[in-house]
């Protein structure tokens, strides 16, 4: 913490959103995980990506949702507070989980 990384992020991602056919911005990862898990953080990520409402029942099935809905688009993703790499799998395990952009 301590040097704006949020702000930053935050900045960037609205500047350059709008050229993306997708795009989230997600933060807190770390609480809302803790919170809430990985699950419960796959279907707002999902929501808020697809502008949907989505209901997600496991976490393989969330990265199976996430792969088949988004691997054709370009995508933006902003993650922060990532503190676990198992939150980042379960939300981009693979950049072929997305299209090129």
């Amino acid at each position: 913490g301590g040097v704006g990384k949020t702000t930053l992020a935050s900045a960037a991602y609205a500047e350059i959103s709008h050229s993306f056919e997708a795009h989230c911005l997600l933060e807190n990862i770390r609480e809302e995980s803790s919170k809430h898990g990985l699950t419960k953080l796959q279907e707002k990520f999902l929501s808020l990506i697809l502008k949907a409402d989505v209901k997600v029942r496991s976490e393989i099935e969330g990265r199976s949702i996430i792969e088949t809905r988004l691997h054709n688009k370009s995508v933006l993703v902003v993650l922060d507070d990532v503190d676990d790499l198992k939150q980042l799998k379960a939300l981009a395990g693979s950049h072929a989980w997305f299209g090129e952009g």
